[in-house]
């Protein structure tokens, strides 16, 4: 029944009780802000209980509310955020939350800040030049999106894997400008940047996020890794980047490690470091390439100390270089 005729003869009989009818008229819209008002404090409720109950397939699922996840970033509790976090995941636009992201993953509650920058570049991983176009995402938001995460990567007083993950949101955010920017937008300006950062983490997130082979511009800094940088993991990082275009640039590539180079790539792998098999087989490929014979001396003493799954695979990558750079280069 509309209120105006519920009134009725009730009100008439009873001044006492008579409304104002603009009121009445207009409660159709009051009750209807209302009722929304209620729905969305409901939701993030939800956000909060779902989460505490470790739901986490009703979380992904309500990452389709893209708009409610977004206030359930902003809210105060604690809950509310982490569901909102899971459920970013989810996000069918899950590029749209990366702002909201980074507020979170800025603050100063590591519970909250690590899994938003770990969801964040998650979904920055789904960005390239394609979907940016695709999704008629304008640059100005990218670029926006990039300075935040930028922000985050630079500041020293942050968790190192915060950091991390703000670099890889940032430099994938980048890679996407290059189809959305009028000027031509290069992540390794992001990454070379980060790579000689105080924290050896966030260097040698930067080398590994590298495009893989780095582009011969970025060589001599690359060897400058290998030769100086003081942690093992970081030097085999700028390798893998550099040596990665061996056999098919490996003259180029040799220049560029020089003596001290290969000198310290020899090194590098008499003692392998644990669990990096994929870089040490791309830095095998400079050992290969090389036709002094203590390069050929190191890459055999390598294949007998690396990890017993790796040998056939540093076996395979040797004889490929050796058989693809031809008789007229071989020693």
């Amino acid at each position: 029944m509309h209120p105006v005729n519920f009134c009725g003869r009730i009100c008439a009989a009873d001044p006492a009780l008579r409304l104002d009818v603009s009121i009445v008229r207009r409660a159709p819209v009051l009750f209807a802000i209302v009722v929304a008002a209620l729905g969305a404090a409901v939701a993030r409720a939800d956000l909060a209980a779902l989460y505490r109950g470790g739901d986490l397939g009703a979380l992904r699922r309500a990452g389709a509310a893209t708009d409610e996840v977004e206030r359930g970033l902003r809210a105060a509790d604690r809950a509310t955020v982490l569901g909102a976090v899971v459920a970013a995941e989810a996000a069918p636009d899950g590029w749209e939350l990366l702002e909201p992201l980074a507020t979170v993953a800025a603050g100063w509650d590591r519970s909250t800040a690590a899994p938003a920058a770990r969801a964040a570049a998650r979904i920055a991983r789904t960005l390239d030049g394609d979907a940016a176009i695709l999704l008629d995402i304008p640059d100005q938001r990218l670029e926006a999106i990039g300075h935040a995460w930028q922000a985050l990567t630079d500041r020293g007083d942050r968790w190192s894997d915060v950091r991390v993950h703000a670099l890889e949101v940032a430099a994938h955010v980048a890679r996407a400008r290059g189809a959305t920017a009028d000027l031509v937008a290069d992540e390794t300006v992001v990454l070379m940047a980060a790579a000689t950062a105080t924290d050896p983490q966030l260097r040698r997130a930067a080398l590994e996020l590298l495009p893989v082979p780095a582009p011969d511009a970025l060589r001599p800094l690359l060897a400058a890794r290998v030769v100086a940088d003081a942690d093992p993991l970081v030097r085999l990082a700028a390798a893998q980047a550099l040596c990665a275009a061996v056999p098919d640039d490996d003259a180029a590539v040799l220049a560029a490690l020089g003596t001290s180079g290969l000198a310290a790539l020899r090194a590098m792998v008499a003692v392998p470091p644990p669990d990096v098999g994929g870089a040490l087989l791309d830095a095998a490929r400079c050992l290969a390439a090389d036709p002094d014979p203590r390069s050929a001396r190191a890459l055999a003493g390598l294949r007998h100390a690396a990890p017993r799954p790796l040998r056939a695979a540093l076996a395979r990558v040797a004889a490929d270089v050796r058989a693809r750079r031809g008789p007229a280069d071989r020693p």
